[in-house]
């Protein structure tokens, strides 16, 4: 116990030392090892980011998704083997397309930001950074964004490459999970579908679908200051939850017990080999991980099922990629100690 307290005592330091603007956990299948927080859920008016925070998760929020999924899965309500024609239709590749290739990243599915940041970056003059177009882009994105817009951006295009092909991360595979998600319950809200799958049977009572339900306002780090993005009122499933990190423990510790979903369902979303994702899932070493950065909310987990532990960070401020894999560098040192 005096190593761990010795441990956790270095992250503290590592969260002050990186300028951390966030939250942070540790946790085993019981309890919450390490609590802590830093910066500003609100720069403005000095509102300190706590575990108590609602924010923005980014695409950390898809694995609660293809949970909600897979549990409709174990119901027989629906199969990973369906083509994604028996839900949309309209789409001109659906029928080369399976639910499991969505959920494992090799449908090949071209990624609906990155079609529509191009022009942004081929249209702006070279006389202004990237990061503020990456800033116009973010507030771009983030009013009215919807299913139908996704499918006018990449509907036409062809697929990246060919289903099963390779496994290679795009954000339009998760949206497209969301649709499948209300379209195989009779077009429930998808909130509703999540609460009754996910959020009341592991306990997350603060977690939600739609930016703006988050109250840590989103912010992108540039020339050493935070600018606004706007949380707007994103509601795709790819980056469009909302959650705390005291919700999130939760959701770290069910899956270090592996519960909610049967044993057979786990082993199979966690199986990550031969280059491919897993169901929201990649794997380094002995550490399960998924997460990233989208309109300023960025999430990350790392589960160790040798170790029984878990690591989850959530922020509102997205930084410099130079500052992030610092950031994550200096964190993956920390969980080998633990």
């Amino acid at each position: 116990m005096a190593e761990l307290t010795k441990n956790f005592a270095e992250l503290k330091k590592l969260i002050e030392a990186h300028h951390f603007n966030g939250a942070l956990a540790v946790v085993n299948k019981t309890q919450v090892l390490f609590e802590g927080a830093g910066g500003y859920a609100k720069f403005d008016m000095s509102v300190p980011f706590s575990a108590d925070t609602p924010t923005g998760i980014g695409p950390l929020g898809q694995q609660l998704v293809i949970a909600a999924l897979l549990r409709l899965v174990e119901d027989g309500q629906l199969k990973l083997s369906q083509k994604v024609s028996d839900f949309i239709p309209e789409y001109a590749h659906a029928k080369e397309i399976s639910i499991k290739q969505l959920m494992n990243q090799t449908a090949g599915l071209p990624s609906y930001s990155a079609v529509i940041a191009k022009p942004f970056y081929e249209d702006t003059s070279k006389q202004v950074p990237t990061d503020r177009v990456a800033l116009q882009i973010d507030q771009h994105n983030l009013k009215g964004m919807d299913f139908e817009n996704v499918l006018a951006v990449i509907g036409q295009l062809p697929l990246a490459f060919k289903p099963g092909e390779k496994s290679e991360y795009a954000d339009s595979n998760a949206v497209f999970l969301g649709e499948i998600l209300d379209r195989a319950t009779d077009e429930r809200p998808v909130e509703a579908i999540l609460k009754d799958y996910v959020y009341d049977p592991v306990g997350m009572t603060e977690t939600k679908l739609g930016t703006e339900h988050s109250f840590a306002q989103n912010y992108r780090w540039i020339a050493n200051n935070p600018d606004i993005i706007g949380r707007g009122q994103f509601d795709l499933t790819d980056a469009g939850l909302v959650s705390s990190l005291h919700d999130m423990e939760k959701w770290a510790q069910t899956v270090l017990a592996r519960k909610l979903l049967n044993d057979a369902t786990w082993e199979e979303a966690m199986t990550v080999k031969d280059g491919h994702f897993g169901y929201g899932w990649l794997k380094s070493g002995q550490w399960y991980q998924w997460g990233g950065q989208q309109y300023g909310y960025s999430g990350d987990m790392h589960v160790s099922m040798d170790k029984g532990v878990a690591t989850v960070w959530l922020s509102n401020v997205a930084m410099p990629d130079s500052d992030v894999d610092t950031w994550s560098d200096a964190l993956q040192q920390f969980r080998e100690t633990l």
